[in-house]
């Protein structure tokens, strides 16, 4: 699998001519000093910065006539509440995630969950691959980058993985001189195990979005050329070959309803496409998708089911990721100069490496910014929903 090459500034460098959604206008809101102890102001900055990450809030500082949020930090976490325009409370909350801060990103996610219907990404996980003198390990950030750190200490290169929705499980395949295995780590415990019966050339992993399965683009040894599993997450088993071919299947990406998966597939010489399998059923056939753009490879499906991201590479090797429209409803994009798309949970946002930097875009502004730099060559990120 090829690997190539934090600041909060917002840069213009990215190629979008305008923003892929009509821009929904931002929402006022008010949030109060929170209160209790000497943590408060710090508390407060999180708490308006990741509501003004999301995308969808305008912070103003008189809450009159519009929405506002208070919070009290206590002995045991914080106690926040969310005011309606009229001055009524819309909902009450304990929070005791740990720690001040994770409190109030949590707060965070639920102002938004319950004004826009839409899922925050302030609690959201990145894991990705940072390539360092040729040794590939895992590293974890937060949402805006921050905490950039590694996940796990092995000898071995860890390359491909896929975090559960949850953030409980992170899949990934360790490998030893190109030959390894396909493991899952439990984040709570620290306890990995191994996935899979054989020696794997490699394995790329995709969480089904009810979390009781995977796929997986998995090349066993001696067989190179890489099919598509299904592993049944309760069993730890390989439930099934989902599609055997003559060609390599590889990045795979479940629709929200679970029910079809998207993939990278070989179309002609040096050329490859996205196809689509069903997830169930015998003898699947997999359909092409038309993108409209030639030599596309690694998908994914926004939560929301009405786009799915993807990379186009062009003659001179150059990659920009680009959306297409699975329900017909759209016209393909090119939105900006870099490979490895993801989408947060709100389907609003992408994540993508540029090779040195990992970047977050906002495809209904169409601003984008660097969340990782200067730990080395980034790829492959994979993000919480």
């Amino acid at each position: 699998m090829p690997i190539f090459l934090r600041s909060l500034a917002i840069s213009g460098a990215v190629l979008i001519a305008t923003a892929i959604q009509a821009q929904q206008p931002q929402l006022p809101i008010a949030v109060k000093a929170i209160a209790g102890s000497k943590s408060g102001p710090v508390a407060t900055k999180v708490l308006q910065n990741a509501l003004a990450q999301s995308g969808s809030f305008k912070m103003v500082n008189n809450p009159a006539g519009i929405p506002s949020a208070e919070a009290v930090l206590t002995a045991s976490g914080m106690d926040g509440k969310l005011l309606g325009a009229d001055g009524k409370a819309i909902f009450k909350r304990e929070y005791g995630r740990g720690n001040f801060e994770l409190n109030a990103l949590q707060f965070a996610d639920d102002i938004t969950l319950t004004l826009t219907s839409k899922p925050g990404i302030a609690t959201s996980q990145i894991v990705f691959v940072v390539n360092r003198q040729n040794r590939r390990s895992l590293y974890f950030c937060d949402y805006d980058g921050r905490n950039a750190r590694p996940m796990i200490s092995d000898s071995e290169s860890c390359v491909a993985p896929a975090i559960s929705n949850d953030g409980k499980l992170v899949a990934y395949s360790s490998l030893n001189r190109g030959i390894g295995n396909l493991m899952l780590r439990n984040l709570a415990s620290g306890k990995t195990e191994k996935l899979n019966e054989s020696p794997i050339f490699y394995g790329q992993s995709a969480w089904s979005p009810d979390g009781k399965s995977l796929a997986i683009a998995m090349a066993t040894v001696p067989e190179k050329n890489a099919d598509l599993y299904l592993i049944n997450m309760r069993g730890r088993r390989v439930a099934k070959e989902l599609l055997e071919s003559s060609v390599s299947e590889s990045h795979p990406t479940w629709s929200p309803d679970g029910k079809s998966i998207v993939y990278t597939a070989p179309v002609g010489s040096n050329q490859t496409g996205l196809f689509m399998v069903k997830a169930e059923g015998a003898s699947p056939k997999p359909t092409s998708l038309q993108t409209g753009f030639a030599n596309s490879s690694t998908p994914d499906w926004s939560p929301d089911g009405n786009r799915i991201a993807f990379v186009t590479t062009d003659p001179r090797g150059k990659k920009s990721v680009c959306v297409s429209y699975p329900k017909g409803n759209g016209k393909t994009q090119r939105l900006a100069a870099g490979f490895d798309p993801v989408w947060g949970a709100n389907s609003r946002h992408l994540i993508y490496s540029t090779g040195s930097e990992l970047r977050r875009l906002d495809i209904a502004t169409g601003k984008s910014m660097t969340l990782v730099k200067g730990v080395g060559a980034i790829s492959e990120p994979d993000w919480t929903r």
